[in-house]
């Protein structure tokens, strides 16, 4: 959804925000510091508005959270009035669950195609395999909305993506009113 977000704000309405469509702080860790995420953030693509973007998934979303606490740097970055977050969530926990655990072991985490067209190589996954993925799936949900309640509503959206794929026209133009 953040790839479609970031080619469709581009097509309607000329933003470019290229690096929504990569997960730039993947490589943050539990002993990642303000001067790794500051350098990363430093290093994004900043377009002619004079905005940046990235995917940010929870894992670093919880080190960037963390920082911020202690780094007003990192605070003011992140979090200041500059800030602005779209929160993409899925409804559907199961299928979620089973969509990651079928990722987790054939390390295809995104196919750009038609779905019909994915390879699936004969990969299934096992009841306990999905379970572990749905447990890492309320999880990661949780915190998304947890995060995304104490967010200002006026430099935050949240987008389902079954919704995004039902009317992404709609979701849009919600990206865009929060850019202004």
């Amino acid at each position: 959804i953040a790839e479609s977000i970031s080619y469709y704000v581009n097509e309607r309405f000329g933003y470019e925000f290229w690096d929504l469509a990569q997960e730039k702080f993947s490589d943050l860790h539990e002993n990642s510091t303000e001067q790794n995420i500051m350098e990363i953030q430093s290093n994004l693509y900043l377009n002619p508005e004079g905005w940046a973007s990235s995917k940010v998934m929870c894992k670093a979303l919880s080190i960037i959270k963390r920082e911020s606490r202690k780094s007003e740097i990192v605070q003011d970055a992140f979090f200041g009035q500059n800030a602005y977050w779209i929160v993409i969530r899925r409804k559907n926990k199961i299928q979620q669950a089973i969509s990651l655990a079928m990722a987790k072991k054939s390390g295809l985490y995104h196919f750009y195609g038609n779905p019909e067209d994915a390879p699936d190589n004969g990969i299934s996954s096992d009841p306990a395999e999905i379970e572990e993925s749905l447990k890492s799936v309320l999880l990661s949900d949780i915190y998304l909305e947890s995060f995304a309640s104490t967010l200002p509503d006026d430099r935050c959206i949240e987008i389902y993506y079954e919704d995004f794929l039902k009317n992404n026209g709609n979701n849009i133009n919600k990206v865009n009113d929060l850019c202004n």
